[in-house]
């Protein structure tokens, strides 16, 4: 049923940011307030109990709508699946006002738009539903990587690590910014691959509420398709607890902090022994008069490696990173066929050779 707003513009009086926790006290007593504010990522699902109290509230207040996961202030496009289910809101609900955040949310590799901890009040109807596809990945050429991901890593793509002081691994999954090889443009995997469990923690991420607290609250991005209050999909509660899924997600979130935490030793350690250093790929191609070469990140300084004094060898290959520091050497051998799928694909630095169209003999 759609909205029916009378207000076409908000009062010059006071309003609040609505918590649908407030939903019961606000319908018998508003008091003072005379017009609302709500995030738009909450809303963008297709049905459930926070678009029915939405339309309750629309009939009596002015709303206005505020959106924070357009992203409009960063360098790539505007997300047109995002920008589909907000004009969708928007004609639905008919606010009295609508802004949009300045923001440039999707900058990097974090492409998590916006979080907000999940909530028993708040996202009580929530469902997880299936997804086939990773459009917000289509265009992160590289992606962070835990020391446990490495050697079933190491097969798929280079793992390198990123320039700076707070060196972290990365999996290159291609080697021009903006270009991923293992994802069609509607960011869909063209075969086999090896997903890092960075991005299959999306939406969820563990974070802390206040920069003062220790403790890690679970969190999700609320543009994600994968989650709402749908007629159809795993329920994030039963019964006002966590469900099974949920509890999984958790578990797997807190597995990930704890193997980022192993990464950042593993990293600090070889720093500590001067193992990491510029690294620098050169590829020749026969299309090409002078070779391609790749700067911008580190990789482990071999000649250091075999000098290493017999102590700091065994306390290595004892602590388990030896056979991580060759995981990652090897995986430097896949440099050249990131730079030729790239070419295949029309997406690299030159343009693959058209074919020669056969010579058909004459009679």
């Amino acid at each position: 049923m759609p909205a029916r707003s009378e207000h076409s513009r908000l009062p010059n009086a006071a309003g609040v940011g609505y918590k649908p926790q407030h939903f019961q006290a606000i319908m018998e007593d508003a008091g003072t307030v005379e017009w609302l504010e709500i995030h738009a990522e909450n809303y963008m699902g297709d049905g459930g109990r926070p678009l029915a109290q939405l339309r309750h509230l629309s009939e009596r207040f002015p709303i206005s709508v505020h959106g924070v996961g357009l992203s409009i202030g960063g360098e790539g496009p505007l997300d047109p699946d995002h920008l589909a289910r907000l004009k969708h809101l928007v004609d639905w609900l008919k606010p009295a006002s609508f802004s949009e955040h300045l923001a440039w949310s999707t900058h990097d590799t974090l492409f998590y738009n916006d979080l907000l901890p999940l909530s028993t009040m708040d996202h009580a109807d929530y469902k997880s539903r299936s997804v086939d596809s990773a459009p917000f990945l289509t265009s992160q050429h590289a992606v962070p990587l835990t020391i446990d991901e490495f050697v079933t890593a190491q097969r798929f793509a280079p793992i390198i690590f990123s320039a700076g002081a707070d060196s972290v691994p990365l999996l290159l999954m291609g080697l021009n910014e903006g270009v991923n090889i293992f994802l069609d443009d509607e960011g869909k995997l063209r075969g086999p691959a090896y997903v890092p469990a960075y991005v299959r923690r999306y939406p969820w991420m563990l974070a802390k509420l206040r920069p003062d607290s220790e403790e890690l609250s679970l969190c999700f991005d609320p543009t994600s398709p994968a989650l709402g209050a749908f007629d159809e999909g795993t329920p994030l509660f039963e019964d006002g607890k966590p469900s099974e899924l949920t509890q999984g997600v958790l578990k797997f979130c807190e597995d990930f902090e704890q193997a980022a935490a192993r990464t950042g030793q593993f990293v600090k350690e070889l720093q500590d022994m001067d193992l990491l250093m510029d690294g620098e790929v050169s590829i020749q191609t026969p299309i090409a008069d002078q070779p391609f070469v790749y700067r911008g990140f580190r990789m482990v300084n071999e000649e250091k490696l075999r000098d290493l004094r017999g102590d700091q060898l065994r306390k290595i290959n004892q602590s388990g990173m030896l056979p991580l520091i060759y995981a990652h050497l090897f995986s430097l051998q896949l440099m050249r066929e990131i730079f030729e799928a790239q070419i295949n694909l029309g997406k690299g630095p030159i343009n693959a050779p058209a074919p020669v169209a056969p010579v058909s003999a004459e009679n």
